[in-house]
């Protein structure tokens, strides 16, 4: 939920402040592209001030203060993490792991973070900071000379994982041998895939400071439930983007699920679509994050999309539950931050006139559109600095009827 926030002098502010504790600093200078979190008191609510000496909005000293509740539950005595992320032009307070705050950041230079001193711990240990930049990572699971495994780039929280090679034979973590026949590449330009099985299995690779990316996997559906997990944290928690078949009709469902617990359970049902596409075939499943938002792709088609309670960050991975007769089997797992940006319109701009949608550093990646203009309009979207400023890029839509197969 986003609160909303005053605008005040720092100095009076901090001078009214009512706090026995006074205010501490407990995250100075925080640049933009950062992450930063500490430990504080979880018994009772928590308050704060982001403050900058500089505000290219104001020309001077600026504050916003915010309360924020104590996690339901959680006993006086013990503690939690408040975190701060600044990044691409939006701050996000979150608390316990989830978020609490997000506002618009349009500070040039440092940033502060000040916490009421009776919310911090005796033992206030050192603030965990952490630069934040554009990822990339893809495995084909081809294994490179000198890879015993080829599994070095992943961690298996939970389920039982291994490489399975076109001789039928499969390469387990566990084992150092290395395969004794191999076919010739033009038999087999993809030598290796990943197997999976168990009971709500889980690999992961990334950071678990990743956030604002998309993360795609290759998926043999066979049987059981199976797909891509996201947002994971280094407990194992997290969410998927799975499928499954109807038992009814023996199509495929694919369901978005919260609160996946590696080894343990599935994770509470968000949202699901029912399709007519059948078991036993390769789909590339996909998810692409932005600050509280999951759209869901099977083979490169939009069919799921959902607000979510994301974290700061996250690491991504595969996700399977299923027995080892029948495994699931992954290939060509990539993920990589995601520069797209979403335009949800609302209604059709006027005949003739533009629409207006901000300001961006970069080119979108990719544009996701809610809506369509009607046939034989033309839409255009530019995205650039407001005012005919900086560097804009445009992109033109028209709509026309299609009468081929």
């Amino acid at each position: 939920m986003i609160k909303k926030f005053l605008f005040l002098p720092l100095l009076s502010v901090c001078a009214a402040a009512a706090f026995a504790g006074g205010w501490v600093d407990r995250a100075a200078g925080i640049a933009a592209n950062t992450y930063v979190d500490f430990p504080v008191r979880a018994g009772s609510a928590i308050s704060v001030l982001v403050s900058n000496a500089l505000s290219s909005a104001e020309g001077g000293p600026s504050v916003r203060p915010f309360t924020l509740a104590a996690p339901k539950g959680a006993p006086a005595e013990e503690t939690t993490v408040l975190g701060l992320r600044r990044y691409r032009g939006r701050c996000a307070l979150f608390l316990a792991g989830k978020p609490a705050v997000a506002f618009d950041d349009d500070n040039d230079g440092l940033i502060h973070l000040l916490v009421d001193g009776d919310s911090l711990p005796e033992d206030k240990g050192d603030a965990y900071v952490q630069s934040l930049a554009p990822f990339s990572f893809a495995d084909a699971f081809m294994v490179a000379e000198g890879d015993k495994t080829g599994l070095q780039s992943w961690e298996q929280l939970a389920g039982n994982w291994s490489l399975h090679a076109v001789t039928g034979r499969t390469v387990r973590a566990q084992d150092k041998t290395r395969l004794s026949r191999y076919p010739t590449q033009e038999r087999s330009p993809n030598f290796y895939c990943l197997n999976g099985f168990g009971g709500h299995a889980v690999a992961v690779a990334g950071e678990s400071f990743h956030s604002h990316y998309a993360v795609r996997a290759a998926l043999q559906q066979n049987s059981g439930t199976n797909g891509i997990a996201f947002m994971v944290s280094d407990e194992g928690k997290g969410f998927t983007f799975t499928a499954q078949q109807d038992p009814e009709t023996g199509r495929l469902d694919f369901i978005l699920r919260a609160g996946c617990v590696a080894g343990e359970r599935a994770g509470d049902f968000v949202a699901g679509v029912k399709t007519e596409l059948t078991p036993g075939q390769w789909y590339m499943l996909e998810a692409r994050l932005t600050d509280d938002e999951a759209i869901c792709y099977v083979d490169n088609v939009a069919v799921l999309r959902a607000k979510l309670d994301l974290p700061a960050g996250g690491r991504f991975g595969l996700y399977c539950d299923t027995l080892e007769a029948h495994p699931a089997r992954f290939d060509d797992v990539s993920a990589e931050t995601w520069a797209g940006i979403d335009f949800a319109l609302a209604q059709d701009p006027p005949a003739g006139g533009a629409a207006s949608f901000g300001a961006a550093d970069d080119p979108p990646a990719s544009i996701t559109m809610r809506a369509a203009p009607p046939v034989g309009r033309a839409l255009t979207l530019r995205v650039g600095e407001g005012g005919g400023a900086g560097t804009a890029w445009s992109l033109l839509c028209e709509m026309v009827e299609d009468n081929g197969p």
